[in-house]
């Protein structure tokens, strides 16, 4: 049985896509920290910690202590040594950072079976998903264990960065180069703090495409695959429960060291297994291979079959009732905005409407929550009977008002079947097609129009950064069935993405559909800049360094002059560029 026990939560690093979200420490701060995770029972004592160990060490466990880093402190370091007094070293392995490599911890070190650094590129590329120096760091301590006679291995979590073939080349060279003995590639799991980028998870294809190329490798480091990548080859089955557990830094034990929540707890029930040192964990298991989800042997990581279930990324849509709809807007040329759902599924990297959460409370990540407003239709119909002034209404001002659930819900053709009773101008602004199912309600609007954002033609652009909104081709064929209808129809460009947004190929492809058009530059200071850099790292990482620069007004003057140009030669009024 192999346990991969989380020491400590504490680490000196502070890593995007942590899956334990360690908190991260200094000098200044890692004894406050310890201190105040053992006295709101978070972690173990040291003396709760050897009664764990004792547990393990009587049922001859192999133990992996993994963190955090294990050995950032010296109590956790003392619960090491001790068993490499209790255990063979062919039992012990230690998963831990760079930091501090002192003699303490090399002799230390020289009484187990492995010693692992992460390395997922070598010091030189940008990547967002570790801080700066964390690959030099492990690397400066892969070579220090090498040389006092360590026996040492490599792991690198897979994601599209690390996945591309010249880095997974030059860390290989890198590691024949240093001799070490053997490098684990690791699937990517969305959980803990990594939770927030499940657009990096990779499809089975690609996995398999780079396990492929990883096998054309020759050299003396040999490579190997976690069980979990294993397994999408039809290889072995998920070993949780019966060959494999987690123990989390406060004594729970899960089913899996990798079903982790943002508060390092097991993410759910099924995982959690028992409480230990109150629990001897012999008996934590034979309760847990008795419960049926583990009863039969699984083809599929647990984890990634949770995760699958779940594949709508943690979404929360929720009803709710409101109190009023129709709000008063400082928007130009826009007199009232509604807004049928709050939040937002389509989940944009660059939406700057997330601010919201400041105001409804939600705890999830933008993108990833959804409220509808199901007396929506009957508020705005109350407050359209008390005969406000007449005005233009936005539908979708911090919203998209065809969200995936206005199919079911259909909330906002019920508004506009209002709003066309009062006769009220309609502006409509989405991501979606599905606004041409309320194309015969449009048509009888004596002022109405509906815009569609693009902001590229390319399929790849736009699923890296709307990654659950409808394709390019669906928008633009809709604003072209739109228009063809008598409906006055404009494209929006916005954000426009440097080096991604192809305006002339834009411009192209909406010629004859609209009867405007306007644009907007990329906003990057609403508290996107995070999330923009992380598909830019993972998926365009030749443009990271111009974006986090940042964009001048005078480069944006430009742009706005190039979008006239191309209006004027394709025969499309221009109404505006918008500047941030």
């Amino acid at each position: 049985m192999d346990v991969i026990w989380n020491l400590t939560r504490i680490c000196p690093w502070d890593c995007a896509i942590c899956c334990v979200t360690a908190l991260h420490a200094c000098e200044t701060t890692k004894f406050y920290l310890k201190k105040r995770q053992k006295d709101y029972g978070m972690e173990l004592s040291l003396a709760e910690k050897m009664q764990v160990l004792k547990d393990f060490c009587d049922e001859g466990f192999d133990i992996d202590f993994s963190g955090g880093d294990p050995l950032y402190y010296s109590e956790d370091m003392q619960v090491v040594e001790q068993a490499t007094v209790w255990l063979p070293a062919s039992k012990i392995s230690v998963s831990m950072t760079g930091v501090e490599l002192t003699e303490r911890k090399i002799e230390l070190l020289r009484k187990v079976k492995n010693v692992e650094f992460t390395i997922d590129s070598l010091p030189e590329v940008q990547n967002f998903a570790r801080p700066t120096g964390y690959n030099l760091s492990s690397i400066v301590a892969l070579k220090e264990c090498i040389a006092a006679g360590i026996r040492t291995r490599a792991v690198m979590v897979l994601y599209p960065l690390t996945m591309k073939e010249s880095n997974l080349r030059s860390v290989y060279k890198m590691l024949c180069e240093l001799e070490v003995p053997e490098w684990e590639l690791l699937r990517f799991y969305p959980v803990g703090r990594a939770k927030r980028f499940s657009r990096l998870v990779s499809s089975k294809e690609d996995y398999l495409k780079t396990m492929a190329l990883l096998r054309t490798f020759r050299g003396p480091t040999k490579i190997f695959f976690q069980h979990s990548l294993r397994m999408l080859e039809g290889d072995g089955v998920c070993p949780a429960v019966h060959k494999a557990f987690g123990i989390l830094p406060d004594g729970n034990v899960s089913a899996c060291a990798w079903a982790i929540n943002v508060q390092a707890q097991p993410i759910d029930d099924c995982f959690r297994l028992g409480k230990m040192p109150e629990q001897k964990i012999g008996d934590i298991l034979k309760a847990a291979q008795k419960r049926a989800e583990y009863r039969h042997d699984a083809h599929e990581s647990r984890i990634i079959t949770w995760l699958g279930k779940r594949s709508d990324n943690h979404m929360k849509i929720r009803t709710i009732q409101c109190r009023s709809v129709l709000t008063k807007s400082n928007l130009p040329k826009v007199d009232y905005c509604v807004n049928p759902y709050v939040g937002c599924l389509h989940a944009c990297v660059y939406c700057y409407a997330r601010f919201i959460r400041r105001f409804t409370g939600h705890g999830e990540p933008w993108g990833h929550f959804l409220d509808i407003k199901l007396n929506a239709p009957e508020v705005l119909a109350r407050e359209l009977a008390k005969k406000p002034r007449r005005g233009t209404v936005l539908l979708g001002s911090v919203t998209d008002a065809y969200q995936p659930s206005e199919r079911k819900h259909r909330l906002t053709r019920a508004i506009l079947e209002i709003l066309l009773k009062h006769d009220f101008p309609v502006s409509i602004l989405t991501k979606s097609d599905l606004v041409v199912r309320d194309m015969d309600l449009l048509k009888q609007f004596s002022d109405c129009e509906v815009g569609l954002t693009v902001t590229s033609t390319d399929e790849s652009v736009a699923r890296s950064f709307e990654p659950h909104a409808p394709s390019p081709k669906k928008r633009i064929e809709a604003l072209g069935t739109l228009h063809q209808n008598g409906i006055t129809t404009y494209a929006f460009i916005g954000p426009i993405l440097p080096e991604l947004t192809n305006l002339e190929l834009i411009f192209e492809a909406i010629q004859g559909k609209v009867n405007f058009v306007m644009a907007e530059s990329l906003n990057m200071k609403c508290g996107n800049r995070h999330f923009i850099e992380t598909v830019l790292s993972a998926k365009y990482p030749g443009l990271l360094h111009a974006y986090m620069a940042g964009f001048n007004k005078g480069y944006w003057d430009e742009v706005e002059v190039a979008t006239e140009k191309l209006a004027a030669k394709h025969q499309i009024p221009h109404k505006g560029f918008f500047h941030h």
